[in-house]
């Protein structure tokens, strides 16, 4: 998950034994959360204590505010899967219908599941990438109509580039 706080970015990976391991701006930290109750947790990070409360459930993703050492915080998080549907080049929840799909790795294009004109719910197989040896079916995020294939089957991709496009 990645996590906002004005100009900084956390990635924040789970860790073992109420350790949370990840990257600030891009720099590699470790941090030890420990539950005290429902709300209130402790945070020990770079040799300092922090008192952190949260007022309901922290969203998967979306904007919410934490009491840290009495200080309110306002944090915008970005699940994992957010993250990914964004590079592969959808809104994710925050839009209704899908645009693009892009390439979310190089690799061989094996199958194409749809059509042009073709109307797929979210969930639906688009087409197959193999990579690594292994076959990737890349399905749907969202409802929409295929409007364009811009690959074709045995087609090598780079990552990002555009292989469907919808109305």
């Amino acid at each position: 998950m990645q996590i906002k706080y004005g100009n900084k970015v956390f990635q924040v990976n789970p860790g073992k034994n109420n350790r949370l391991k990840g990257e600030i701006d891009g720099q590699p930290y470790e941090i030890d959360v420990h539950k005290i109750n429902e709300n209130e947790y402790v945070v020990f990070y770079s040799g300092k204590r922090f008192r952190v409360l949260k007022s309901s459930e922290i969203p998967e993703s979306g904007e919410t505010a934490l009491v840290v050492n009495g200080h309110k915080v306002a944090l915008e998080i970005t699940s994992d899967k957010e993250l990914l549907l964004r590079q592969l080049g959808v809104a994710g929840s925050t839009q209704q219908k899908a645009t693009e799909l892009k390439a979310p790795m190089p690799g061989l294009v094996t199958r194409i599941l749809v059509q042009e004109g073709q109307e797929v719910e979210k969930g639906t197989p688009l087409l197959a990438i193999e990579a690594m040896k292994m076959e990737n079916v890349i399905k749907a995020s969202a409802p929409g109509v295929v409007s364009s294939i811009l690959v074709s089957q045995g087609r090598a991709v780079e990552k990002n580039e555009i292989l469907i496009r919808f109305s």
